[in-house]
């Protein structure tokens, strides 16, 4: 488990600092503007509404530095490195190796739609940091730890109130 934390770790700051030396300084196009209006002022996007990624972009907007967009976009990269340091950590768990995971979860980190959805205000980083995270603690859970299928089912829940495309872990986690 150190292993998978580690390999997680590296994986999360290398992926941090790159998408923070490439973040958007401001507003980008497409649902950017329509996600910051709605974080800042707690108003409602366009449907599904995305009320987890509205709460937690409010939090966003009020605990982390400069403007509203350049936080907003910083939630991203979080959440995106996140997403990365939990699949590397994932990929740990299964293969018992450091390298490979490595490798998987920079390619991951770095892959063009996951590498644009960093450094924007988009949904798309939430929901894959929800999706990797309910993935994991199904595996751990398979491990010795049956409770933590809890954690993965309420993960998923968590998921559906940012996008509905989280539901598709809903099968292998079952």
């Amino acid at each position: 488990m150190n292993r998978a934390v580690g390999v997680g770790l590296v994986v999360g700051v290398v992926a941090f600092c790159v998408y923070l030396a490439t973040l958007c300084p401001t507003i980008f196009a497409g649902d950017s503007g329509e996600l910051a209006t709605a974080a800042a002022t707690l108003g409602i996007a366009h449907p599904p509404g995305y009320p987890l990624w509205t709460l937690g972009g409010r939090l966003a907007v009020l605990l982390l530095p400069g403007e509203a967009a350049f936080s907003l976009n910083l939630f991203s990269a979080l959440c995106m490195a996140g997403a990365a340091a939990l699949l590397a950590a994932l990929l740990s768990v299964w293969s018992r190796q450091w390298l490979v995971p490595i490798g998987a979860g920079l390619a991951f980190a770095f892959s063009r739609g996951v590498w644009q959805s960093a450094v924007v205000t988009e949904v798309y980083a939430l929901n894959l940091l929800l999706t990797v995270a309910a993935l994991l603690a199904a595996v751990l859970a398979r491990r010795d730890r049956p409770r933590l299928f809890l954690l993965a089912a309420y993960l998923i829940g968590l998921g559906v109130a940012n996008h509905p495309l989280v539901l598709l872990v809903g099968l292998p986690v079952l």
